[in-house]
């Protein structure tokens, strides 16, 4: 099982349209693809104009792999098109923040998920890659907050999955099932603490900053 469909995150490629609806808390191993439509602070129904830019974006960058720096560059461009018709679109920030992340211009995409705040300020998805991007923009102290922010809220949500990595990743501790348990105030039962036993070991295993990168998405060299 690879680690990249183990957390619902909003840096991914997501072939569907900016929408309102809640992603579903299920504690599940959740598909890159459902990624962007998890955030729950977009607003309402996304304006049909950011959507088809949004779609024509993502479409540009799949057809190329990944693997054309002028499709990508158009495709942030569509987005950004895509954001000033409709500022609440998370799906079109999140894109264009994979973008940039395939395009290693990791600042911009820290810029960008801050422009997120007012939209998504209590979203845990949200959260966990804002404080993933600040750290490997070296604001370290800014990361350990908004990894506390998240933990809070997916202790509040029952989401012990990815309360699991928000609690490493703000402690930069390797705590152990029971420890884990106990921080998140809630007793889990035996397919929960299954699953937390075959998680743990694969965030520990990895060294840190290469588990925020493929967290983030981004490519390999």
């Amino acid at each position: 099982m690879s680690m990249n469909r183990l957390f619902p995150f909003v840096l991914a490629i997501a072939l569907t349209a900016c929408n309102g609806q809640s992603g579903k808390q299920n504690n599940t191993m959740t598909d890159t693809t459902e990624v962007a439509t998890a955030l729950s602070a977009a607003g309402p129904t996304a304006n049909p104009e950011a959507v088809k830019k949004n779609n024509a974006a993502v479409g540009m960058v799949v057809r190329t792999h990944f693997s054309n720096p002028d499709s990508l560059r158009t495709a942030v461009s569509l987005l950004d098109e895509a954001i000033a018709i409709d500022s609440a679109c998370t799906l079109a920030y999140g894109n264009k923040i994979k973008f940039l992340m395939a395009l290693k211009e990791k600042e911009k995409a820290l810029e960008t998920a801050l422009e997120m705040d007012d939209i998504a300020v209590d979203d845990p998805v949200f959260l966990l890659s804002k404080g993933m991007l600040q750290e490997i923009n070296g604001r370290n102290e800014a990361a350990t907050q908004t990894y506390a922010q998240a933990a809070i809220v997916l202790a509040k949500n029952k989401d012990f999955i990815n309360f699991t990595l928000a609690l490493y990743l703000k402690d930069n501790k390797k705590y152990s099932l029971q420890e884990v348990e106990e921080k998140f105030g809630s007793t889990l039962d035996e397919e929960q603490r299954k699953q937390l036993e075959e998680l743990l070991p694969q965030i520990y295993a990895q060294e840190r900053g290469k588990l925020i990168e493929e967290m983030l998405g981004s490519p390999e060299e």
